[in-house]
């Protein structure tokens, strides 16, 4: 996950929100707000247009996946086999595509049953009798109510929930797996985990977290470096290597084995689901649909932009993922593993990420913490009305401070206790891709548009320039009955991976 993904989901919620499918505000999320005041909270019209243009959403999305992932490449390369990392990830690249074309296409009907429903009711009439989520819903949250009523978003709130938490978690390993390695570990996963989880909670405290927005940025960089540095230490042990074996195959006079790229997956089921789920995190574009989509000069473009960007990113963790397996054979988890524990090279590269996933934690634990802090605020509130009846509290009254510290030192030390139980970087990322991310990007959206084609149906308008409804229909039963196979297949088998 990068800086950049880190910031679109932190302002999916705010300190002010009841629930992710009350208050949320996303990146675009008050589009029209003049518009929603005027004709009903509701309401999905019209798709707020940014001045983003292709190009630069292209370099956007890119940067959204370049992420911590991606040290997490070379070892799901080695457990998919050549095969899978190098066709499976144009596949998973398009899949990607199909399910952000299904988003956008369910809006674009929602739409226009909505513009429908205007036509023939008043305003009074349509926002009084047609079910609606509160004010300054986001656009995700608008589309699964509209679809699937208030199931769909708590549904969407409740996997928010566990794919913030995991990700934390998987922070956490990899901040310990730093540490361990640089020599500044305590030589306690308890002393560690709890240490790390003050530093992150109070990071997520502080009143502005403007200012670590900004460095998280450089984390970009800093990866990069990393991988340069990573891959010129690679390169120097092959070399040295080689030697040694010329040497070894001189004196024995036999020929040394070595140790080819395997085609198939390392483990069968096991080695697939484990390569799936960090794919699928190292990706995770479908859930921000709408927040790129708003911010383009032209959404309509969003899709076929989407299609060169997630290739263009195939291309190159293709790249990664080979090229660095084939420098580290025996990978056996993040490529930061590989370095030697000496040396001042390798211990600044560490001490970087470590910063960086540090200073990016706060950025997922505040969304997390105010998921929770909205459902303490509705239960505190009838406490505080009781003990000042004249006062007039807001219908949204702002969560009190000392409620955001507890929240997030217990989402901090929460994820610790997770993280010392089910230890290791990688196979909890892989985890949180196989079953969060993958709901969110390959399951909803076909479920959501076979709603809408649902709606549209039962409406009996015809919809301009629309495809048949069977063509539709069909598409979407494939994608969600492969996304829910792939899903669950993937859950299983990383999750029996995480308990070992």
């Amino acid at each position: 996950m990068t800086s950049e993904r880190s910031s679109l989901l932190a302002h999916e919620t705010s300190t002010d929100s009841l629930s992710f499918g009350d208050e949320l505000r996303m990146e675009g999320g008050n589009a029209g707000s003049s518009d929603v005041k005027d004709k009903g909270a509701f309401s999905i019209l019209p798709i707020h247009q940014g001045s983003a243009s292709e190009s630069e959403t292209i370099v956007n999305i890119v940067k959204l996946c370049m992420g911590t992932g991606c040290l997490a490449l070379p070892y799901s390369a080695q457990q998919g086999g050549l095969l899978l990392n190098c066709v499976g990830m144009f596949a998973v690249a398009t899949w990607n595509t199909s399910c952000v074309e299904r988003f956008c296409d369910c809006q674009d009907k929602l739409i226009f049953l909505e513009s429908i429903e205007r036509q023939t009711a008043n305003e009074h009439t349509l926002a009084s009798s047609s079910p609606h989520p509160p004010r300054a819903t986001a656009t995700l949250s608008k589309v699964t109510w509209r679809t699937m009523g208030w199931v769909g978003v708590v549904m969407v709130e409740i996997i928010q929930i566990f794919f913030f938490t995991g990700v934390i978690v998987a922070y956490q390993d990899a901040c310990r797996s730093f540490l361990k390695d640089a020599s500044f570990s305590s030589n306690s996963d308890w002393v560690d985990a709890s240490v790390l989880a003050v530093i992150m909670a109070s990071l997520s405290v502080v009143p502005d977290l403007g200012y670590l927005t900004k460095v998280s940025a450089l984390g970009i960089g800093v990866l990069m470096v990393t991988l340069a540095v990573t891959t010129a230490y690679g390169i120097s042990e092959a070399i040295d290597g080689d030697g040694d074996d010329e040497m070894a195959t001189a004196s024995a006079g036999t020929d040394v084995e070595e140790n080819p790229l395997s085609l198939l997956p390392d483990d069968g089921l096991v080695g697939m689901s484990t390569w799936f789920g960090c794919i699928v995190f190292s990706f995770g574009i479908a859930p921000l649909t709408y927040n790129f989509r708003e911010s383009m000069a032209e959404p309509k473009k969003l899709v076929s932009t989407t299609q060169v960007s997630v290739l263009a990113v195939a291309a190159m963790y293709v790249v990664i993922g080979v090229s660095l397996w084939a420098l580290f054979p025996q990978i056996s988890g993040e490529v930061l593993h590989e370095l030697p524990q000496e040396g001042i090279l390798p211990t600044v590269t560490r001490v970087s990420m470590l910063i960086v996933v540090l200073v990016t934690a706060p950025l997922l634990i505040v969304p997390c913490g105010e998921l929770f802090e909205g459902k303490m605020l509705q239960l505190v509130k009838p406490w505080m009305e009781q003990q000042d009846p004249d006062s007039q509290l807001p219908s949204t009254p702002s969560v009190p401070y000392w409620m955001k510290a507890v929240v997030r030192f217990g989402v901090c030390f929460l994820s610790a206790l997770l993280s010392v139980a089910y230890p290791g970087f990688v196979k909890m990322l892989g985890f949180v891709g196989a079953f969060a991310v993958a709901i969110m990007g390959f399951c909803i959206p076909p479920l959501v548009h076979i709603l809408s084609l649902r709606l549209v149906h039962r409406a009996e308008i015809a919809m301009p320039n629309a495809r048949s409804f069977a063509h539709d229909f069909i598409l979407d039963l494939v994608l969600l009955v492969w996304g829910i196979t792939a899903t669950c297949l993937s859950t299983i088998y990383t999750f029996r991976q995480i308990n070992k």
